[in-house]
C-alpha cells in the first residue's frame, strides 16, 4: 500500500510515459502539456521531479505523517533515508526489482539518465463495475481513495483521517452521478456562426442546425438580427448585453415556439456595467425599451449630405470623373474640383430644389442655402475641404514625380516610386473622399483588408475573414492569432499587390512638447525640427507602412484553440505625456459665480 500511494504521487505530477500515438505537447493538456520524469535526488528546476527533495514534497510529507501516526519518534532525517532507500533497494529503475518493470528509462541532453511510470500498469476501475473493492474517504478534504495505510490520508499535508465508506451509498442523490447513470448521452456537435463565414458557408450551417445535425451554436452579436433558426431551447450570453434591446435579441431566441420551454443564462463579467445589472438584474429583463431616437439638425452630418448630393449631381453630369481618384484629381484638361467650383457657381435649380426638401428646416440660414453660402466651405480658400484634399493628393503625387525624375536622372531606382504613385491614383474616390471628411460613409467601413488563406482545407474555403483597416491592425498583424472555423489561424505575412506600392509615412514625436508629425517617407530622408515648437527633434522617429492591401494567414496546417485566447495587440493604445503644471490650467467664467477650470496633462 505504502509503495502505491508513492508511486501514486508520479502519476499525478504527470510522470508518466505517453502512449506512441499521444503527444504530450497537445494543447488538450494545457498548460501542462509537456513531459516530466523523476529520479532519486539532485533534480533541477523544470520538468525533472526528485524521488527525494531536498525539500519537503508530497512523498517525504506522507511519510511524515504516517510517522508522527505511528508515535515512534522518527525524525525527519528517518524519512528521507526510508525514502532512499526504497528507490534504492525496492524500485531501482535501473535494475530487475520487482517494480523495475514500472519505470522506463529516457536519458536527457545535459541532465543524465531519468525516468517515467509506464502508462500501461495502471488500470482504471469503478465500484459500479467491481464492487469488492475497499473505498475510504477523507473526513476532511473528502478525497476518496482505495488506499489505506494507518488511516493516514495520501492528500498533500492534509491531516484529515480516512474512513470506510460506500461510494455508491453515499453519492446516490448526486447530481451528476444520476445524469452519468441515469441519462442516455447526447451526443454534442457545436459550431460557430459568425461574419466570418461566407454567405454560402453561413445557410448551409443555418439550415444544418435546424435539421438537427448542429444542436450548439456559439454566435456573435451578428446574430441578434435576420437570422431564423427555428426552435431554440437554451441562450447562453457569456456577457451582459448593452441593453434591454440587445437582451430581448438574444434571449428571445429561445422559446419561440409553444411546444417547449426556454432558458436564458447570462453570465456578468467583472466590469462595471456586468456588475451593475448583475445587482439590479430587473432593469435588463423587465422588457422596457425606449423608442430609438437621432437628431437630424445636426450641422456636420447634414453639411456632409449636402457635399454628396451636389458631387451626385455633378457626377451625372461628368460621368467620365467617376470612379478612381486619378479620374477626378489628375483627368488630362478636366481637373475635377475647379469644374465642381464651376458648376455649383451656376447654381443648379435642381440641386437647390433637392438640398431644401432634405435638409432640415431649421438650417436652411445656418448653411445659407439660399445664397449657396455653404458652398465657400467647401471651396474657401483658407480650410475648403475639397481645396485641402486636392492640395493634399496632388502635391504628393506631383512631389513624387519630381523625386522620381529626379532619381532617374541619377540612374537610381525609381520602380517602387511608379508603384506608389499608381497606388495612389487608384484609390477609390469615394472611399478617399469619406476619410477626407467631406462626404459621409454611413456607419460602414470604407477601408476594408482581407486576412487571406491560403489552404487546401474545407474550413478555410467556408471563411471570409475581412475587417476594417483600423480593426485588422489588430487582429491580423503579422505573428497575431484569430479563431475561426474552429481553427486557429496565424497571420505571417503583409500583402503585396503586382503594380502596387505601400504608403510609407515618416513620423516623429517631438520630445519637448510631444506633439505628433507625419510626413511622406519617400519625401523625408529624416526630420530635423518640430513644425509646432521649432525644437530638434531626436531619436523619437521612425517609418511606418499602411498595410492597404490585406495581410496572409500561415499557410501551413491550423492549430487547435486552447482554452486561452490568442494574444493581441491593439491599434490605439492610452498615452500619457506627463503630469500638468500651473501654466497648462485655463479658467473659463460660466456666469453667476460659476468658473470652470481645464487642466492640461
Amino acid at each position: 500500500t505504502l509503495l502505491q500511494v508513492l508511486l501514486n504521487s508520479l502519476r499525478t505530477n504527470a510522470v508518466i510515459k505517453f502512449p506512441d500515438q499521444v503527444s504530450p505537447q497537445d494543447d488538450f493538456f494545457k498548460p501542462r502539456n509537456r513531459e516530466y520524469f523523476v529520479r532519486a535526488n539532485k533534480a533541477v528546476r523544470g520538468r525533472i521531479f526528485s524521488w527525494n527533495s531536498t525539500r519537503t514534497n508530497g512523498r517525504l510529507d506522507y511519510l511524515l505523517r504516517l510517522a508522527a501516526a505511528l508515535g515512534t519518534g522518527i525524525t525527519e532525517e528517518e524519512c528521507r533515508e526510508a525514502l532512499a532507500r526504497i528507490w534504492a533497494s525496492v524500485l531501482r529503475p535501473e535494475s530487475s526489482g520487482s517494480w523495475a518493470e514500472y519505470f522506463i528509462s529516457q536519458t536527457i541532453r545535459q541532465e543524465g539518465v531519468t525516468y517515467q511510470l509506464m502508462h500501461s500498469l495502471w488500470r482504471i476501475h469503478s465500484p459500479l463495475v467491481d464492487g469488492h473493492d475497499r473505498w475510504y474517504i477523507c473526513d476532511k478534504c473528502q478525497n476518496l481513495t482505495l488506499h489505506n495505510l494507518r488511516g493516514i490520508c495520501p492528500s498533500y499535508r492534509c491531516d484529515g483521517r480516512l474512513q470506510s465508506c460506500d461510494p455508491g451509498e453515499m453519492f446516490q442523490t448526486n447530481h451528476y452521478r444520476q445524469q452519468y447513470l441515469n441519462t442516455l448521452p447526447i451526443r454534442m456537435r457545436a459550431e460557430e456562426h459568425t461574419a466570418q463565414l461566407t454567405s454560402e458557408a453561413a445557410a448551409q450551417l443555418q439550415n444544418t442546425f435546424i435539421t438537427g445535425g448542429v444542436n450548439i451554436l456559439s454566435c456573435s452579436t451578428t446574430f441578434e438580427l435576420g437570422v431564423d433558426v427555428g426552435e431554440l431551447e437554451a441562450v447562453f450570453m457569456k456577457n451582459m448585453p448593452p441593453s434591454a434591446a440587445n437582451y430581448i435579441q438574444r434571449a428571445g431566441r429561445a422559446g419561440r415556439r409553444t411546444d417547449s420551454n426556454a432558458f436564458a443564462l447570462t453570465f456578468a463579467q467583472r466590469r462595471s456595467h456586468d456588475l451593475d445589472h448583475f445587482r439590479e438584474p430587473w432593469r435588463m429583463v423587465a422588457g422596457k425599451i425606449g423608442a430609438p431616437y437621432f437628431t437630424l439638425e445636426n450641422e456636420k452630418i447634414v453639411l456632409r449630405h449636402v457635399y454628396a448630393c451636389a458631387l451626385a449631381a455633378f457626377w451625372r453630369e461628368y460621368r467620365d470623373l467617376f470612379g478612381k481618384v486619378e479620374d477626378f484629381f489628375f483627368a488630362s484638361q478636366r481637373y475635377g474640383p475647379r469644374l465642381l467650383q464651376d458648376y455649383l457657381a451656376g447654381r443648379p435649380q435642381k440641386l437647390k430644389e433637392s438640398l431644401l426638401r432634405i435638409v432640415p428646416p431649421s438650417l436652411h440660414r445656418e448653411l445659407d442655402l439660399e445664397n449657396w453660402g455653404w458652398v465657400d466651405r467647401l471651396f474657401g480658400e483658407e480650410q475648403g475641404l475639397m481645396l485641402t484634399a486636392a492640395s493634399e493628393i496632388v502635391t504628393d503625387v506631383n512631389e513624387l514625380e519630381q523625386l522620381k525624375q529626379e532619381l532617374f536622372n541619377r540612374n537610381n531606382p525609381v520602380e517602387h516610386l511608379r508603384r506608389l504613385i499608381k497606388t495612389l491614383k487608384e484609390k477609390d474616390i469615394i472611399g478617399f473622399l469619406s476619410n477626407h471628411n467631406i462626404i459621409p460613409q454611413y456607419g460602414f467601413p470604407v477601408d476594408v483588408v482581407q486576412l487571406q488563406i491560403f489552404h487546401h482545407s474545407q474550413e478555410a474555403g467556408r471563411l471570409q475573414l475581412e475587417r476594417d483597416l483600423r480593426i485588422a491592425l489588430a487582429e491580423y498583424a503579422p505573428s497575431s492569432q484569430v479563431v475561426a472555423g474552429g481553427k486557429l489561424w496565424t497571420s505571417r505575412y503583409i500583402r503585396r499587390l503586382p503594380e502596387r506600392e505601400w504608403e510609407r509615412y515618416r513620423y516623429a514625436i517631438c520630445d519637448e512638447c510631444q506633439s505628433y508629425t507625419r510626413e511622406r517617407a519617400e519625401l523625408a530622408d529624416k526630420m530635423d525640427c518640430c513644425p509646432v515648437c521649432g525644437t530638434k527633434i531626436g531619436k523619437n522617429q521612425g517609418v511606418f507602412i499602411v498595410p492597404a492591401f490585406g495581410f496572409i494567414a500561415n499557410p501551413e496546417e491550423p492549430g487547435s484553440p486552447g482554452e486561452e485566447k490568442p494574444e493581441r495587440t491593439y491599434s490605439t493604445r492610452v498615452y500619457f505625456s506627463g503630469d500638468s503644471t500651473d501654466d497648462n490650467n485655463m479658467r473659463l467664467p460660466l456666469g453667476q459665480g460659476l468658473v470652470l477650470e481645464l487642466t492640461s496633462a
